[in-house]
């Protein structure tokens, strides 16, 4: 049986302000049913020895085991001593993942920065991936790169919610070490079928990432069944690629804990 993860987009407020602490975030996951729990980098605050130390004895108590870490590099940024910056963050929050126990880190191509080098773009995000990639195999993580939207930590959309440049990147990344972390509802909010995308990189995929949205055109998060992605189908087409990997819901409908408990039966529902 595939095993269930979750990003609890509804509980970020909660968690980065400390009102909920990473102990109570997985005891949430384990009472919701999910196999393991995933967080955002914005989730830690420091990376003072006590610090993480207090973080991984919190972590230890805990039933489910960690999962994934979503990250946001910003490996298109046209200036080079920019890009450096982006991979240095990257490698420490990489560092910060494997002190936790988490095995995937997802990472981002980076913002639709204005007046860029498309074919240029395209090679700074690979050369990015590359050198990352070395690090985080030092470290016993993976990285997973994401057909991405856009978070509230940029300004901008993600370069790859464009489908051309996200193909472009996705047709290289043999070469990095990298895989992909495939999202079921930026595929469908940038306009593409979500089972023609999956299936161009369906070789490639590592992790799926299970959200739904109201539109198209910009992505617009909602509770799993009530947008636009045919669940249904795409269920049908991972079954007849032969994916037997871990799901992770990115929980967004902003209805707390309710809604990811919600979210897990409706995946379960999928899954038996």
């Amino acid at each position: 049986m595939n095993k269930i993860s979750c990003l609890p987009v509804s509980l970020f407020d909660k968690i980065i302000t400390g009102e909920y602490s990473l102990a109570d975030w997985a005891n949430i996951a384990e009472n919701a049913g999910l196999d393991a729990f995933d967080i955002s980098s914005m989730f830690l605050r420091e990376h003072t020895p006590v610090y993480i130390s207090k973080v991984c004895e919190e972590l230890d108590r805990a039933v489910l085991p960690p999962f994934m870490m979503t990250t946001y590099p910003d490996f298109t940024n046209p200036c080079s001593l920019e890009r450096e910056r982006q991979l240095d963050y990257l490698v420490f929050d990489v560092a910060m993942a494997s002190a936790l126990g988490f095995r995937y880190v997802r990472v981002t191509a980076g913002q639709n920065h204005s007046n860029i080098n498309f074919a240029q773009t395209v090679d700074y995000v690979l050369d990015c991936f590359k050198r990352a990639s070395k690090r985080a195999d030092d470290y016993g993580v993976k990285l997973v790169f994401e057909n991405h939207a856009k978070p509230s930590a940029w300004d901008v959309v993600d370069f790859s919610f464009n489908p051309i440049a996200f193909y472009a990147i996705a047709a290289n990344l043999d070469d990095t070490g990298v895989r992909i972390n495939f999202d079921t509802a930026n595929a469908t909010a940038c306009g593409e079928d979500v089972c023609e995308m999956y299936k161009k990189v369906a070789d490639k995929v590592e992790t799926i990432h299970i959200n739904d949205t109201q539109t198209i055109g910009f992505l617009t998060s909602c509770a799993l069944g009530e947008g636009l992605v045919d669940f249904e189908k795409f269920f049908s087409t991972v079954k007849e690629c032969g994916y037997d990997g871990w799901f992770s819901i990115e929980e967004a409908s902003n209805r707390g804990v309710v809604g990811i408990k919600k979210a897990v039966d409706f995946l379960r529902g999928f899954l038996v």
